[in-house]
């Protein structure tokens, strides 16, 4: 029996043939890629932070775009407000007023202060136009996204 015993322990130390054993190459590589693979994951969800005019600049070039049908009319409503409120004419604050706080997605948060400004009456008419604040400046911002970098 210990024979056995032996021989099962013995093998389990030996390296399987044609296997070969794992190289400090292996290893680097096996740990570079998973260090990528956190790397990705975790910025998907960190966009807090980096400062807020860059998410959100990031999130209109890449995401918000897509979510508007008439792009030129936004920014030229959006220049029109900005004329009337050069205080947030700039990409930081309008950041700051659009995006922060809240927790959850830009989308959600966007969504929520959209709603929060038609409840208590905090609009603006921009060109006939009546906009919740929220909504004013998020044209605002694509006008400013469009100018290109400040």
């Amino acid at each position: 029996m210990s024979g056995k015993t032996g021989d099962a322990t013995a093998a389990r130390n030996q390296p399987v043939q044609g296997q070969g054993a794992v190289g400090r190459r292996d290893v680097l590589l096996a740990l570079m890629g998973v260090c990528s693979g956190v790397l990705v994951y975790a910025s998907a969800g960190l966009a807090d932070l980096r400062p807020k005019s860059e998410a959100l600049g990031d999130w209109l070039r890449s995401r918000g775009i897509g979510l508007f049908s008439d792009l030129t009319a936004l920014r030229r409503l959006g220049a029109i407000y900005l004329v009337a409120h050069p205080e947030e004419s700039s990409r930081t604050v309008l950041s700051q007023l659009l995006i922060a706080g809240d927790e959850g997605t830009i989308l959600s948060r966007l969504l929520s202060a959209i709603d929060r400004d038609w409840s208590s009456h905090r609009v603006a008419v921009v060109d006939g136009w009546l906009l919740a604040r929220t909504e004013a400046r998020l044209c605002a911002a694509l006008h400013l996204e469009e100018a290109g970098p400040a």
